[in-house]
């Protein structure tokens, strides 16, 4: 009787075990495989560097990019940019960022493109993911060295993503030609680094864990599985309660950022923060190059009470006090929202702008350039076409286009 009851519930595993493989199997080949982290970014894109932690390299040939619902072409030029190659002419604007800058859509779609399209002028397109404000000075400033001297340079920023990024500063590397945490903080030599590596690719932690074959398992799914990766949260609390104690590393930099409180309670811009917008005014004008900061409101910022984040306030008074051109796209994007209700302009389950919100963003910033002189154009003309596809695209009346 029991012998029967133990074969009939190893016969239900099985096939049960057996579908959900073949399920994954099946899944691996659609978009849904994007949610492997893995498969977010692809290999070889990144190299290490010394200096930055690490950067696109150069001339990357075509390969996909994507994530739940897209894929897409993404490159490099010889500049190390998602852009088109550069053949030693000038152009008009330089714009750098992070991974909202870079380009979570395809490139004919992504804002700074759209920059391009609308206003005429050529740009450079450089954001790099992951980059926080010192990242994006660095690599700003190796390029101006080697280009002619643009006519604007423009900083996507990020809120308190881009504070977190400097405090983790260098915060990623590269290994076997994925994109990784950045260990060397927590390693003597490079032995001792190697073994921290070996221990993230083989556990997913960075450590030897307490029980390894649980951690395995844990691991092995996270870097296969579609499905674990779908319900990891129940999954793993389900996992955790045999293995109690074996979270997922957190990088030492990331722990104390929150225990000090910089995350949710900001009584000033930290020095190492501000030092690198500090570092940005003073490239701009020792270049005199003039420079705006596009403030990117998260998908967070929009939501709720539409309150900004203490961060945006000290960075926007950091800006007013040091005469630097602000655009806050914030209030835009909740006024459209406002009157389209059903628009998203986020990807779900990712965060960063949808191809509607490059879109959206592209015109807005456009719009300011041109009517604040910033950048050569047929004025009327291009307004014009601006507020146009404001109307069309995103349902805004007349009255609300000429107050944007």
């Amino acid at each position: 009787m029991i012998k029967n009851f133990f074969l009939k519930g190893m016969l239900v595993f099985l096939s049960v075990l057996i579908t959900l493989v073949f399920l994954d199997i099946i899944l691996l080949q659609t978009n849904f495989r994007y949610v492997i982290m893995r498969y977010n970014q692809p290999q070889y894109y990144y190299e290490n560097d010394i200096e930055l932690g690490l950067d696109i390299v150069e001339n990357a040939p075509i390969m996909k990019h994507g994530f739940q619902g897209l894929e897409y072409d993404v490159w490099s030029n010889n500049l190390r940019c998602f852009d088109t190659q550069y053949d030693g002419r000038h152009r008009d604007i330089y714009i750098t960022g992070d991974s909202f800058t870079w380009g979570y859509a395809p490139f004919e779609d992504k804002w700074g493109t759209q920059i391009e399209l609308l206003t005429g002028v050529k740009t450079f397109k450089c954001g790099v993911a992951g980059f926080g404000t010192r990242q994006q000075y660095i690599k700003t400033q190796r390029h101006l060295d080697v280009i002619p001297k643009p006519d604007l340079l423009i900083v996507g920023y990020l809120g308190s993503n881009d504070v977190y990024d400097d405090y983790g500063f260098p915060s990623d590397s590269v290994w076997k030609g994925y994109r990784v945490g950045n260990f060397s903080n927590l390693a003597d030599n490079e032995e001792d680094l190697e073994k921290l590596y070996k221990n993230s690719e083989k556990y997913c932690i960075n450590f030897y864990p307490e029980n390894p074959t649980i951690q395995r398992v844990k691991c092995f799914l996270f870097q296969n599985s579609v499905i674990y990766n779908l319900s990891k949260e129940k999954v793993k609390a389900l996992i955790d309660l045999a293995s109690p104690g074996n979270n997922i590393f957190i990088a030492k930099k990331e722990k104390q950022f929150i225990e000090k409180g910089f995350e949710n309670n900001p009584l000033e811009l930290p020095d190492f923060h501000k030092n690198a917008l500090e570092d940005f005014i003073d490239l701009s004008t020792k270049k005199n190059i003039p420079l705006l900061f596009v403030l990117i409101p998260g998908v967070d910022d929009i939501d709720g009470d539409y309150t900004r984040p203490d961060w945006n306030t000290l960075v926007q008074n950091f800006f007013e006090e040091n005469d630097i051109l602000v655009f806050d796209l914030q209030p835009y994007f909740i006024k459209v929202l406002e009157l389209n209700s059903d628009l998203q302009l986020y990807w779900p389950k990712d965060g960063h702008w949808n191809i509607e919100g490059n879109r959206l963003a592209g015109l807005l910033v456009s719009k300011y350039l041109i009517e604040n002189n910033l950048v050569e154009t047929e004025h009327f003309e291009k307004i014009n076409e601006i507020n146009q596809a404001l109307l069309l695209e995103f349902n805004l009346s007349t009255t609300t286009v000429s107050i944007f």
